[in-house]
């Protein structure tokens, strides 16, 4: 094999930064659902698997209402390249996804504002093989994979060619793991910020002298103490939560973790008590509507346990991966109308119904004004929402 055609199936920040490796010994192609994205244009998934010697998905992975990966979108590039012998995913997915395609594994460590830094100084490469892949379909991937490091660290595209082949599973525990343990240490400095404001203490010189501990070092201790608190971005919430939903399904208990995630929504929320905003959305619900993006499933139980034994509850979202009407809770439902990872919190009473056609201009409205204003977390909406009946069976929101 002279030259190594690879194709990256995503032409996001992932997908972008795996094309980086791109040098005279390696051709890089692009497909994307966005045919401008394509690269060389017209590109099929035919050409792909009859001339691309190695695929990489770097498609995105949202996350679900329950705080798991959504990877719908992954299943659906899978099923046009099953007979591709060489296919990695890179996006992120629950453990044991890999196998369960028959795929490799590539993690990415890359954060969304520096990652053509992040993707050159990666220190060591991690691959992952399905537990019951045939051996010379592996040693061929570890081959192509070995080479295209070679060929990249020549050109100077990456700075390390160290490699480390584990099996799939082992490389989305990495993944998760180290994501996990920074967002944990982003909350645990944020709150030592706060200790440091109230004791009147510096906390750029704590930090210093913290930082310069080998054992703990001075990455993700930065806090802004104004506008930006907790952790964000693409990759820290997905990825806490994920593992923490692994936690749950697998019935081992992580305390530890349920707290990072609940301490991350109060610092993005410092000015609501927190408790006492579940208590007020249950109690003095009649006419309010409260949103809540990216619900865990901790969070669910949570409301769960506040709700009286008479009171009753809606949740209404769309585009998760809970079917209508779902019934968490004698008293608590979910129904689907909105926008993915949104849900509204409406009593029972209203008795409010699934998607009408005459409440979706009214969502989009909504969901206008809270893009506008950047809100990602629970809040009370600060205007009047007035719930009118508008046949038998249906209202919607009056905005």
């Amino acid at each position: 094999m002279n030259s190594i055609i690879v194709t990256i199936i995503g032409r996001g920040f992932v997908g972008k930064a795996t094309g980086l490796l791109e040098n005279k010994e390696i051709t890089v192609w692009y497909y994307d659902v966005v045919p401008e994205l394509c690269s060389p244009p017209e590109l099929s998934m035919d050409r792909i698997l009859q001339e691309s010697h190695i695929v990489f998905i770097c498609v995105p992975t949202p996350m679900n209402i329950d705080g798991s990966c959504n990877t719908s979108i992954v299943e659906s590039v899978l099923h046009s390249l099953r007979d591709h012998p060489l296919v990695v995913i890179r996006s992120t997915v629950p453990i044991g996804y890999a196998d369960a395609q028959n795929c490799f594994f590539m993690p990415e460590f890359l954060t969304e504002k520096n990652w053509p830094v992040d993707f050159r100084h990666c220190p060591l490469w991690i691959f992952g093989s399905p537990v019951s892949v045939e051996a010379e379909r592996d040693a061929r991937f570890r081959e192509v994979m070995t080479r295209i490091l070679g060929h990249a660290a020549e050109a100077d595209k990456i700075l390390h060619t160290e490699a480390f082949f584990c099996t799939n599973r082992e490389a989305e525990m990495i993944k998760l793991l180290r994501n996990n343990f920074l967002s944990t240490k982003v909350v645990f400095f944020n709150h030592v910020f706060d200790l440091c404001k109230s004791l009147d203490i510096s906390y750029d010189a704590v930090i210093y002298g913290v930082g310069a501990d080998p054992r703990i070092g001075a990455s993700h201790t930065l806090v802004d103490g104004k506008e930006y608190r907790g952790y964000g971005g693409t990759c820290f919430p997905k990825d806490t939560n994920s593992l923490f939903h692994i936690f749950q399904e697998n019935g081992v208990q992580a305390p530890l973790l349920e707290a990072n995630l609940v301490a991350n929504e109060y610092l993005l929320n410092p000015h609501k008590p927190w408790m006492g905003m579940y208590n007020r959305a249950i109690t003095e619900m009649t006419g309010r509507i409260l949103l809540y993006t990216g619900l865990s499933s901790s969070v669910m139980e949570e409301i769960v346990t506040l709700l009286d034994s008479d009171e009753e509850l809606y949740i209404i979202g769309v585009d998760t991966h809970l079917p209508i009407e779902t019934e968490f809770h004698p008293n608590f439902y979910f129904k689907q109308i909105g926008s993915p990872g949104d849900a509204l919190f409406v009593p029972k009473a209203h008795q409010v119904i699934h998607t009408v056609k005459s409440s979706l201009p009214k969502i989009e409205k909504m969901k206008a004004f809270l893009r506008a204003h950047d809100f990602a977390r629970v809040y009370e909406l600060p205007f009047k929402v007035r719930i009118e009946n508008v046949m038998e069976d249906s209202y919607f929101l009056d905005l």
